[in-house]
Parts: C-alpha cells; structure tokens; sequence
C-alpha cells in the first residue's frame, strides 16, 4: 500500500470519529469499528490489526505498528481525547525510530514529560553487542596464533580433534539460519536474512564475526593438523 501523509491522517479520524472520515464519508460503521479494537479473549491485548494498552500517564491506547527492510511506521488513536498520532520513518531499524518518536508526540499531547527518542537501553544493548564483537574478533586472533599448539595436542588421535573442531560450528548454522529463528519469533512470519541485517545490524555483526572467525579457525586449525601429522610421521 502506498499512502501520504494526508491519507493517514484521514484513516486516523474516521477511527477516532465512528467510521467518518475528515469529509464526513463513512467507510465503516461505528460497531465495526468497536469490534476492530476490541481483543478477543484468547488474544490477550491484540484485536483486529490493533493492539489495546495504556499511554504512560494511563490513558487508553489503541496502536499498532510494523517494519519493512527500510522502514518502520507506526500509528496510535487517543480514544479519550480523540488524537490520532501516525509516523513512517526511512530505516528499518525496529523499535528505534518510528514508534520512539511517536512516542515523544502523545507524550507531548498528554503534557507529560517526553524519553529521548534513542532509548537508552537500545544503545546499552548496541554498545554491549559490539564490545562482543570486539572481544569474538580478539580470541579468533589468539586462536589462530595457537594453532600448532592446538594441532599438536590432536595430532595423534584425529578422531578426537575433529570432535574439538565441532564447537565451531554453532555460530555459522546460527548465521544462515537467524532469519528462520526471527521468522518463528515473529509468529511464523517470512523474514529474509537480509531484513534481519536492517532489524538488528548490531546483532548481525557479532553473528557474522563469530561466524566467520570460527571459519577461519576451523581452516586453519585443520591445516596446522595436517602439517603437524606430515611432520611427526602420522600422516
């Protein structure tokens, strides 16, 4: 779907003002509407496309919002007041953007006090993630330089070598496969593992450096095995 600014915010009043839109058009009648907001009761907060809670200062909410590999949107009805907040952002990078900036306008519109819109336990979680990286980055470096330590406590019984080379595996099945894991997280929807990248780029790159430092050990460990055993008359 494509749509303006002006198009969301005529979808917002006909919501907020029993399915009549800024020119008095109906396009849904009044119980229809209630029933659209209304959760069912094995769904918990969730209706139709709507999710139900409370604004921070305990006001009803009804909002809903979503990300694309580029994008995120988000939209909110103040049923009280009668406001309707929508933001579409150019990024996908989840709960970031969209929603935080939303959520800077009701609280604007409430008079209450607004949170940054870079949440700070978003940029903990970033800043955690890349010391990860950073440290995964440094033990593939001392793993490789002790390699031939490693090949040679193996270099007599290969079978048992081989089993140590299987810890390595982990991070690259988890690397291919992450978008099939967010898939199932989201409920069985079909992510494509580049959509993840944009979701989660900090997270993406602690994957992809694990993934391939236990690739590049994995090789080079199997090298200096093979030359270890060449050496000592094993081969």
């Amino acid at each position: 779907m494509v749509g303006t600014a002006e198009d969301m915010g005529a979808w917002l009043v006909a919501q907020n003002n029993g399915g009549r839109g800024p020119d008095g058009t109906r396009i849904a009648s009044p119980r229809t509407l209630a029933l659209a907001h209304s959760p069912s009761p094995a769904s918990g907060s969730y209706a139709l496309g709507w999710s139900v809670g409370q604004t921070p200062s305990g006001a009803p909410i009804v909002e809903h919002g979503g990300d694309l590999f580029t994008s995120t949107a988000y939209q909110a009805l103040l049923p009280e007041t009668g406001h309707g907040v929508a933001v579409m952002a150019n990024t996908g990078m989840a709960y970031g953007d969209a929603q935080a900036v939303a959520d800077a306008l009701i609280a604007l519109l409430e008079g209450e006090p607004s949170a940054p819109v870079v949440g700070t336990a978003l940029a903990w979680a970033d800043a955690v993630l890349l010391l990860l990286t950073a440290l995964t980055a440094a033990a593939t470096w001392r793993g490789v330089r002790r390699s031939r330590h490693w090949a040679r406590r193996g270099a007599e019984r290969p079978s048992v070598a081989v089993m140590r080379l299987l810890p390595l595996a982990p991070p690259i099945l988890l690397l291919a496969a992450v978008h099939r894991i967010v898939g199932f997280l989201y409920r069985g929807r079909d992510v494509a593992w580049i959509q993840v990248s944009y979701l989660y780029p900090t997270l993406m790159t602690l994957l992809a450096v694990a993934a391939l430092g236990c690739a590049l050990l994995a090789v080079v460990r199997v090298v200096a095995l093979v030359r270890e055993r060449g050496r000592t008359g094993h081969g």
